[in-house]
């Protein structure tokens, strides 16, 4: 018979092993929120429907929401490098990250045109890259993904992928060009997991009518916690799963959706796994004996890709730091373009 356990769903799977991903059962991990700008630092400010809105003041309601969900999370100590609008350097929010000896720099920013990318719209995602300490690179390469991901699926932001900005001067130890961005550059200096998220442009409508909404700004500062929690494997304070052996958690999504040791999979009406190609409440899952598929996959002559909850992309490409992949409306990829690393 099966149980039907009263949970949260938290999108994504756990975090992948590294000297970078801590796992739930050790010690706490320690966070530290940045909340872009404050003070004299405004950064972007607009007039929208006759409105003035600051950037700064974008940035910490999201950071406020972030940090007052992760404190609903087992295991976890969350820091903030402010939350007034105050005056806070660059070189001051790192260090406060190091002297906190944080396992992770979150940066919440948004978004105004420039040289640094070609779209106007949409969230992205400023991280180091590999070419100096890789591991930390890959770690924060995929947990910013992921946030994009949920970002785009709970609050439907474009995902224009990850910005791998290099300094034309500034070289790591190793000699290879440091990242652009001081936090960024400071943070894998000092072995610290980071990511500077813009969730959206202050200059397009749509990413505005969600900018100006407090509700909606709480919600992006959920998704970001909840994306960091799945990511290091955080459980709720007050889940009400029943204690069970370790890697046989079951829970039930819905009526057919079932998440069980981190995979989903489709049960039948007569309790079966079944395979293969399924709609869920409008969005597209393929199924196989091993759970619902995640990342890009072939199926028959096309490939597609599935977020890390499971569901099929429908949009136009999907960035990662090697390669832009396109996609048509079906959802089946048809070319790809290699990235600068």
């Amino acid at each position: 018979m099966k149980k039907l356990l009263m949970a949260a769903l938290v999108l994504g799977l756990a975090a992948p092993q590294s000297v970078y991903a801590k796992p739930s059962t050790t010690s706490p991990v320690i966070i530290t929120i940045d909340p872009g700008h404050g003070g004299k630092e405004e950064g972007c400010h607009v007039t929208y429907q006759d409105q003035k809105y600051y950037e700064k003041n974008m940035n910490l309601k999201i950071a406020l929401a972030m940090r007052d969900e992760l404190n609903t999370y087992n295991n976890v100590k969350v820091y903030m490098t402010r939350t007034t609008d105050k005056t806070v350097s660059l070189a001051a929010r790192v260090k406060k990250a190091k002297a906190t000896h944080s396992d992770l720099f979150f940066c919440i920013h948004n978004n105004y045109p420039g040289d640094a990318q070609s779209y106007t719209n949409g969230s992205c995602a400023i991280t180091p890259r590999t070419v100096y300490h890789k591991e930390l690179g890959k770690a924060s390469q995929a947990l910013a993904t992921l946030t994009l991901e949920n970002l785009e699926e709970n609050i439907g932001f474009e995902n224009h992928g990850l910005l791998l900005r290099t300094s034309s001067k500034r070289r790591y130890p190793n000699g290879a060009k440091a990242n652009y961005y001081y936090v960024t550059r400071m943070c894998n200096s000092y072995g610290i997991v980071n990511a500077l998220i813009e969730h959206g442009f202050l200059t397009d409508d749509d990413d505005m009518e969600k900018l100006t909404n407090d509700e909606t700004l709480k919600q992006i500062g959920i998704s970001d916690a909840t994306s960091v929690a799945s990511y290091y494997g955080l459980d709720k304070k007050d889940s009400t799963e029943e204690s069970e052996p370790e890697g046989s958690r079951v829970r039930f999504l819905n009526r057919y959706l079932m998440l069980k040791d981190g995979k989903y999979y489709y049960v039948s009406t007569k309790e079966k796994l079944l395979k293969g190609w399924r709609m869920i409440s409008g969005s597209r899952y393929y199924f196989t004996s091993n759970g619902a598929l995640i990342g890009r996959h072939k199926i028959g002559k096309y490939y597609y890709y599935f977020y890390n909850n499971g569901k099929m992309a429908k949009r136009k490409y999907i960035t990662t730091a090697s390669y832009r992949y396109y996609y048509n409306k079906n959802g089946r990829c048809i070319k790809r373009i290699k990235r600068g690393v």
